[in-house]
């Protein structure tokens, strides 16, 4: 069974063409048959054909013959042969490791998982080295620049932290190096924080070049991001996560700062 499904997968790739020939000839013959009242002999040959060669791939998947179907849409063709039959094998063969190679090659680079420790104590005194908090992905660089804990200030009278918590706010700068009209997208959503007791925060707003995310970085831009969150009083930040949204497939590299 599983032979015979590899060996036609180059029949389903055919015929998937050949029924998209249908949408257009059935609609034809349709109109023929109405001003004419007779299915055009050709285009009934064609729908015909397309049906007895689904048929044909149908009764040898489901072993009603063991005769390999012909790749034709005639009526008198006879049997493929036992040589058409191991070629389109292995052509199916290939079609199935070409498949399995393009998922893996997506799994294994849409995403990257980058990582880099840096001292928080030296953050929060804008000391970090540039080699220090900067990473290169293919849509660009991402520097994290700063922190201020507490940051309750920066945010009052407005936001106010409640009893027993703080503000602590991050500073990253995104440079967008993708192609002419491919933006970064920032969302609030790209970016987490987590405690020293293993709590995950969302930040309570992100600030995009001076504008509230969602809001998209152009091409070839350099845009200071903003971040806030809030965390209670006993506890430090761990690690800050970014996720680097894809422009069309919406994945991207996810970029973890740990802090020591």
């Amino acid at each position: 069974m599983i032979w015979k499904l590899v060996a036609c997968l180059p029949h389903f790739f055919v015929l998937a063409f050949l029924m998209l020939g249908l949408v257009v000839v059935l609609p034809i013959s349709w109109l023929a048959i109405l001003f004419t009242g007779r299915f055009p002999r050709a285009l009934h040959g064609y729908v015909a054909g397309v049906l007895r060669w689904a048929l044909r791939v149908q009764a040898y998947v489901l072993s009603l013959t063991d005769e390999f179907p012909p790749f034709s849409l005639w009526d008198d063709a006879g049997p493929a042969g036992r040589n058409i039959e191991i070629m389109s094998f292995a052509v199916g063969t290939l079609g199935i490791a070409g498949f399995v190679a393009v998922l893996v090659a997506f799994f294994v680079f849409a995403g990257q998982d980058i990582t880099r420790d840096v001292s928080y104590q030296r953050l929060v005194a804008r000391e970090l080295t540039v080699d220090e908090a900067s990473v290169t992905v293919p849509s660009g660089v991402v520097r994290l620049t700063a922190a201020k804990d507490p940051a309750d200030d920066v945010y009052a009278p407005l936001l106010r932290p409640q009893a027993g918590h703080r503000f602590i706010e991050f500073e990253l700068l995104i440079e967008n190096q993708r192609g002419e009209g491919e933006d970064i997208e920032v969302k609030t959503s790209s970016f987490s924080l987590r405690d020293s007791a293993g709590r995950r925060h969302d930040p309570l707003l992100a600030l995009v070049a001076g504008k509230l995310a969602p809001a998209a970085i152009a091409s070839n831009q350099l845009a200071n991001v903003r971040l806030a969150f809030e965390l209670a009083l006993d506890e430090h930040p761990l690690e800050l996560r970014y996720n680097v949204l894809d422009y069309i497939a919406e994945v991207g590299e996810n970029i973890t700062y740990t802090f020591h």
